[in-house]
């Protein structure tokens, strides 16, 4: 038996509880021979705009409940993780150039599955070193993992597992620090100079060099001074692939005399595409 499928528009006249007489539009399904009714055109675009914003204030709440669950994994301080690349101010061409190296370094990251640089930020507190840092593993949420840590802390979670009743060995410790798509280390050269703490900043600048994983270096110190706080080795993790971006406006310290300064040539342009040392 052969079914016809034509569908036939027709009208009737009709009346809505709220909105009074209206014109209501139908389909006449031929191989059924029923009558299909649209109901009240306004009724109908009220229940799809609930609808609609019932689904928007859902994605919202999903996303805002993604961007919290990266925080708390990724130790993103609290007043850090609403700090935004817009939100950075740019009243120096210094802060300009600044800003683009890490939007380069970003753009770098999240083009290349294996790229192993690192971005050093170097200058007086309250320059915004730790507010572009941030930015940058924000911006990155859906595509990288982040662990923000200060050097001290790092330091403190491998020590940890040196307790005979420590859950977790120094490998693991050191395979999470490695394996981690991006980490920002803050207050670099704060730490003691001890020779355990060196070892253990070398393991983990080493341990990322050799995964292809980028790590983000903040640190009060000028280049100079961490040159000489930093053992050769991890300075030299540092440099090669290292972008340093000089956060000089607030209180530039000149470098001492007769030091020659580390040489980053690629590195001190504003593209951070360019390898360095």
């Amino acid at each position: 038996m052969q079914y016809r499928y034509e569908k036939t528009q027709i009208e009737r006249n009709s009346t809505c509880a709220i909105h009074g007489d209206f014109v209501e539009k139908g389909l006449l399904m031929a191989y059924m021979k029923n009558e299909v009714w649209k109901g009240c055109e306004i009724c109908r675009a009220q229940r799809m705009a609930e609808r609609d914003a019932k689904e928007l204030a859902m994605t919202i709440t999903n996303e805002q409940q993604r961007l919290d669950d990266f925080v708390r994994r990724s130790g993103i301080p609290e007043r850090f993780k609403d700090k935004t690349f817009d939100g950075y101010q740019c009243d120096l061409p210094a802060q300009t150039k600044a800003l683009q190296k890490v939007l380069d370094f970003r753009d770098r990251i999240a083009r290349e599955p294996r790229y192993n640089g690192s971005l050093i930020l170097t200058g007086p507190t309250g320059t915004g070193k730790s507010h572009l840092a941030n930015a940058l593993a924000m911006s990155l949420a859906s595509q990288k993992t982040s662990l923000y840590l200060t050097v001290n802390q790092m330091i403190c979670m491998v020590r940890d597992t040196w307790r005979r009743d420590s859950p977790v060995s120094e490998t693991q410790v050191y395979r999470k620090l490695a394996s981690v798509d991006l980490l920002i280390l803050d207050e670099v050269g704060m730490q003691s100079g001890s020779e355990n703490e060196t070892v253990i900043m070398f393991n983990v600048t080493n341990e990322r060099y050799a995964n292809n994983k980028p790590t983000v270096f903040i640190s009060n110190l000028n280049l100079i001074e961490l040159s000489t706080h930093l053992s050769a080795r991890t300075f030299d993790r540092l440099r090669e692939g290292g972008v340093p971006v000089e956060f000089s406006w607030e209180s530039y310290r000149r470098a001492p005399k007769n030091v020659v300064k580390p040489q980053f040539n690629a590195g001190e342009t504003s593209n951070a595409s360019k390898r360095v040392g």
